[in-house]
């Protein structure tokens, strides 16, 4: 690799050469991280930064399908970087394999992967190994845990034990989108490396045009409120806590509708929770719904709710999609979200906060208490539902928000400070993994291989990590 600068002015600009020579000095990276098709929002989030990134980085990507091609290319040509994007979901099944052996900038989404991890262990049969990363992840775990959690009684215990120590003490670099997190993961881990990477998410287009098609579409009265919650609809998503407040505001204000626009999530039902409450002519679920036709469903949208309980301290993408399309939302008044200026729903008082540069910045949302939940979104709604004044102020305030935090611009310079900052890191030795983590499963190919007689030792040099 070229290391001097100047040795490119010995190079015509035209010639093969030179081409060469710069090509020798951008740094390779490995991305995992699911991709489309998958209706990850993590594959919607690296489909939008990593075109930015290849400016300045050659960068491959491995999901699922493409991950057994990895080590075999990493090999052959070493990678500068390794980045994994971790989440609570199956999607990131497939960096577990590589992540402690091949270390690098570790991207949290959630701080909790507890849930996933176990389901991914236990799905495989892997009972041991689970009991085992649970007990290195928490060593004063009460006993009994495990069983709970293999009996398919986790629940809420998830959220209590993160399990996220094998990832943070083999990284290079931890990557979080939230510096309440950031400070939380260097209480829990001091000598990890933490560097928060703001989340991002592109502009959203709305046309009016475009939202009143949406309404007709779906036969929403012409002068009706409409609420929106985007993205997957999950119990964490409160739906049922929504519906139950819902059923209260429309006793007074009949032309307030609830639209529900993303695939449904597990257990949740909200047309069968709406007909009991005897909503079904207030609330519209669409599915699934295309990422281009995203910034039409907020079109046509006077306000969005973006709730979530219990939390991981994840950064919903989906909030900040309102935000940007310039939508009064109502969120979850949580630890994360204490530097977003708010109102407080039961109080209606003004929570303002200071910018980074030390501006006051007025409300962008209207915040629920999760002590008094139903009661706190009722108000919210009410109070939206008959200001259209305090919507619009709202708008201007959540777009300006967006704008000087949540773009992608913001994102991506970020990032390039925290791969930076990773490719300077040292690579660190955790030796008290569990066992399975340094278990290579090559015992079948060996075996095979040797049976023909073959180098094994020489045709496996170097699969350990760098």
């Amino acid at each position: 690799m070229l290391t001097d600068p100047s040795a490119l002015f010995k190079f015509r600009r035209d010639s093969p050469a030179f081409r060469a020579a710069i090509i020798a000095r951008v740094r390779r990276i490995a991305w995992f991280s699911p991709l489309s098709p998958s209706r990850s929002g993590v594959s919607a989030y690296t489909a939008e930064i990593v075109p930015r990134l290849r400016t300045r980085y050659r960068i491959d990507l491995y999901d699922a399908a493409r991950a057994h091609r990895f080590v075999s290319q990493h090999h052959r040509h070493p990678y500068d970087l390794i980045v994994y994007q971790f989440g609570n979901s199956s999607a990131h099944d497939h960096a577990w394999a590589y992540v402690t052996r091949y270390p690098g900038l570790v991207v949290l989404h959630d701080a909790q992967l507890h849930q996933s991890r176990a389901l991914q262990l236990l799905r495989e049969h892997r009972e041991n190994a689970y009991r085992a990363e649970l007990s290195f992840s928490h060593p004063d775990i009460p006993a009994g845990v495990a069983d709970l959690v293999i009996a398919g009684l986790g629940g809420s215990l998830f959220y209590f034990w993160p399990m996220l120590r094998p990832l943070v003490e083999t990284a290079r670099l931890v990557g979080v989108h939230d510096p309440h997190l950031a400070a939380d993961l260097l209480r829990q881990f001091p000598q990890a490396s933490v560097s928060v990477i703001s989340m991002g998410v592109g502009a959203v287009r709305t046309d009016p045009e475009d939202g009143q098609r949406v309404r007709a579409r779906h036969r929403i009265p012409h002068d009706a409120v409409v609420f929106e919650c985007v993205g997957l609809v999950t119990r964490a998503k409160r739906v049922g806590e929504i519906l139950q407040a819902l059923a209260r505001v429309v006793r007074d204000r009949p032309n307030v509708r609830l639209m529900f626009v993303g695939d449904q999530l597990g257990d949740v039902d909200p047309h069968a929770e709406a007909r009991t409450l005897g909503l079904s002519d207030h609330v519209i679920v669409t599915g699934y719904v295309a990422d281009d036709e995203l910034g039409s469903y907020l079109a046509a949208a006077d306000a969005c709710i973006c709730l979530r309980w219990p939390s991981a301290h994840e950064t919903s993408a989906a909030w900040l999609r309102c935000l940007a399309a310039g939508r009064p939302t109502v969120i979850t008044d949580l630890a994360m979200t204490g530097r977003v200026p708010r109102i407080d729903a039961r109080s209606w008082l003004e929570i303002e906060t200071r910018d980074d540069d030390g501006v006051l910045r007025e409300p962008v949302c209207v915040s629920v208490n999760v002590l008094d939940e139903v009661r706190s979104i009722e108000l919210a709604l009410t109070h939206l539902a008959s200001d259209a004044v305090l919507r619009e102020r709202l708008a201007r305030s959540a777009r300006d928000w967006w704008s000087r935090h949540h773009t992608l611009e913001k994102m991506e310079l970020d990032y390039e400070a925290a791969i930076e900052r990773a490719l300077q890191a040292p690579v660190p030795r955790a030796t008290a993994l569990p066992s399975h983590f340094q278990e290579d499963y090559s015992a079948l190919t060996r075996g095979i291989l040797s049976d023909f007689g073959l180098d094994v030792a020489r045709l496996f040099a170097g699969s350990e990590s760098p």
